[in-house]
């Protein structure tokens, strides 16, 4: 129970970085969806080597590819923190390369796919590995911030254990339904 109330001590002083952090992330996926047929080429680009990342996962096994998607999320959300030493900036960068290359993904199927269809290609695991992406850059944000407050071991700390008690699980959650369940939804 301690830790719950310590957990949601948390969450509440990362509001302003999550609030930063979701504008972000909304507002390069607009920056990606818009941009996508104005530079046909960085689109393309985009998509080719995201399906050359692609291809050989989805080669492997369920199991695989399940582990293989929890790591690399994992790592990211992990890197957000361990790098927003670097006062903040690293996470950032995250949030909008994952933003934008979901802003361009949505244009880019926006022929192929119905609105509804990609959302449900995305929403199931989306719900949790969002939040995850963001919180985790708020994280690394406030982990930056503590370097100019001199508090710094204090808030890598509480950043760290956060990250394994809660975020870790909720990427594994998410790592789960992206594989087994919405995989379903599709077809």
């Amino acid at each position: 129970m301690r830790f719950i109330k310590k957990a949601k001590r948390y969450i509440f002083s990362l509001r302003y970085y999550i609030l930063f952090s979701s504008v972000v992330f909304l507002g390069s996926i607009l920056i990606g969806y818009f941009n996508a047929p104005n530079d046909q080429g960085l689109t393309d680009e985009t998509l080719e080597t995201l399906s050359e990342m692609i291809k050989p996962i989805l080669d492997m096994s369920p199991a695989g590819q399940f582990l293989v998607v929890f790591l690399k999320n994992a790592f990211a959300g992990l890197l957000a923190i361990l790098l927003g030493a670097a006062f903040g900036i690293f996470p950032i960068i995250i949030l909008f390369l994952n933003g934008s290359l979901l802003g361009i993904l949505a244009s880019a199927l926006k022929e192929t796919l119905s609105f509804s269809d990609f959302l449900l290609g995305i929403l199931p695991h989306g719900i949790l590995e969002i939040p995850f992406l963001i919180i985790a850059a708020s994280c690394g944000m406030k982990v930056g911030r503590s370097l100019t407050k001199g508090d710094f071991k204090k808030e890598f700390t509480s950043a760290l254990v956060f990250f394994l008690k809660i975020l870790l699980p909720i990427v594994f959650l998410a790592a789960l339904i992206e594989i087994f369940i919405t995989p379903k939804f599709l077809s």
